[in-house]
């Protein structure tokens, strides 16, 4: 399973495909009755230095906890696939999976004057360290599950408003650093609100913008705090060509002093990307390419949570 800092920026690369969030997978559905489907399968490589929460295949040992880890890099496979079916009466149920990001089950309905609501069920499942903060020895890994749900509601009343809600339950199989130290139990529940809106620019594209609430309440509390989302997206089209561009900016805080620093952790976080994508590539409906690259850093008040990684990578895409 790939380390955190190569999901958020292979997640970028998903949100520029408008496929991110069960809600938006669904805006692809056609409008008429019927199946559809969206597949969106690449490869790429990042060149990252993850912080000592990542999981990589060759970072098991850590010499000390100051320190950053050395620059590496990998291939990374980019999959996504959706698949749903639009019914007569304007509700739509939707399936999806990809190789970073949670699967999902989704089910949206239309309300005349109202805006459409997408309800789903959410499953994720990646690997930790069972104590990341050991040092001199080789650490072992252990699963992280979360499962939830989630409800978005959006196109407010007829505007661009959109409302999201959803929340995840966390569990660690062996979490051994929180059955030694009780304040970094990491199991819990996270809980996201956030607001947005799009603008239809015409020639322009469309902008969106967003605000989102996290609140971490796990069972430790180094570990319990929240953290603060901003984000502004902007995709236009000119001819067969699509450009899109994405804005993350997020600042998570936490309540207790970290036993093992000291001090409260803070970090923040700044991604950037941009996708571009070509229509009907030698004459064949219905398929595309694309390539991306985009950028993520992570600048914390402890070396030891520091990151930062930068894909580049190119796929094909196919809908029906």
């Amino acid at each position: 399973m790939k380390h955190p800092i190569i999901f958020g920026i292979t997640s970028l690369f998903i949100t520029l495909m408008s496929l991110s969030t069960p809600a938006i997978a669904l805006d692809m559905a056609p409008e008429h009755r019927g199946l559809y489907g969206n597949i969106h399968i690449g490869g790429g490589f990042i060149s990252s230095r993850p912080s000592g929460l990542d999981v990589l295949d060759d970072n098991e040992r850590r010499d000390d906890l100051s320190s950053r880890d050395q620059r590496t890099t990998e291939s990374q496979l980019l999959l996504s696939a959706d698949l749903g079916y639009r019914f007569q009466e304007g509700s739509t149920l939707g399936v999806g999976i990809r190789t970073e990001g949670p699967f999902y089950l989704s089910l949206s309905h239309k309300f005349e004057g109202l805006g459409e609501m997408t309800l789903s069920a959410l499953y994720e499942k990646k690997e930790v360290w069972q104590n990341p903060y050991l040092v001199g020895v080789n650490r072992s890994r252990t699963d992280f599950e979360s499962f939830g749900f989630s409800a978005d509601m959006k196109q407010i009343l007829g505007t661009g408003m959109r409302i999201v809600f959803k929340q995840m339950n966390v569990d660690i199989a062996d979490d051994l650093i929180g059955q030694a130290e009780p304040a970094l139990r990491r199991d819990g529940t996270d809980t996201t609100l956030g607001i947005g809106y799009d603008w239809n620019l015409g020639a322009g594209g469309v902008l969106s913008s967003g605000l989102s609430h996290i609140w971490f309440d796990r069972d430790g509390a180094g570990n319990t705090g929240c953290a603060y989302v901003a984000e502004l997206k902007h995709v236009v089209e000119t001819g067969r060509l699509t450009f899109s561009s994405d804005l993350e900016f997020k600042e998570a805080q936490f309540d207790a002093i970290h036993p093992v620093f000291n001090k409260k952790r803070q970090e923040s976080t700044f991604t950037i990307s941009e996708m571009i994508s070509f229509a009907e590539p030698l004459g064949y409906e219905n398929w595309s390419i694309f390539v991306v690259a985009a950028y993520s850093a992570t600048d914390s008040n402890s070396t030891f949570f520091d990151s930062s990684g930068l894909l580049s990578g190119a796929g094909i895409s196919y809908k029906f």
